[in-house]
C-alpha cells in the first residue's frame, strides 16, 4: 500500500462523524493534518488534505506525529498556533494515567517537532 493511501485510511480514521466547534482555523487543520503525513515519512501537501478532521480527530494526529517524532504524548492538553506560519506549541500528557507535562515546538509543514 503507498503511503498516500495509507495516510487517507489513517485521516479516514479520525473523522468523526459529527462536526464540533474547534479553536483551530480549517487551515491550521490541514497543516496539522500535513504534519501528521510528513511525520510519517509521505510527501503530503496542504492541497492534498480534502477533509479537515475535528478537533478531537486533530489532536489524535498530532499525538501521533509526535510519537512519530520520538516524543512523549499520551494526551493533548492544548494546540497553540504561532506568529509563524505553520508552527505550534502543544502541551501533551506525557504518560497515559500521568500528569506531567512536556510542551512540543511542531514545525507541522516540515513533520518536525521538538521539545522546547
Amino acid at each position: 500500500m503507498n503511503h498516500k493511501k495509507l495516510l487517507v485510511l489513517c485521516v479516514t480514521f479520525f473523522l468523526a462523524p459529527e462536526v464540533f466547534a474547534t479553536d483551530l482555523s480549517a487551515q491550521q487543520g490541514k497543516e496539522l493534518t500535513v504534519f501528521f503525513g510528513r511525520a510519517m515519512d509521505t510527501q503530503v501537501e496542504i492541497s492534498d488534505i480534502k477533509d479537515v478532521p475535528d478537533q478531537a480527530g486533530i489532536k489524535e494526529m498530532v499525538k501521533g506525529g509526535l510519537n512519530l517524532n520520538s516524543l512523549l504524548c499520551a494526551e493533548i492538553v492544548r494546540i497553540l498556533p504561532l506568529e509563524l506560519s505553520g508552527k505550534y506549541e502543544v502541551t501533551c500528557i506525557a504518560y497515559g494515567g500521568g500528569s506531567a507535562q512536556k510542551t512540543y515546538i511542531v514545525d507541522a509543514l516540515n513533520g518536525r517537532a521538538f521539545e522546547q
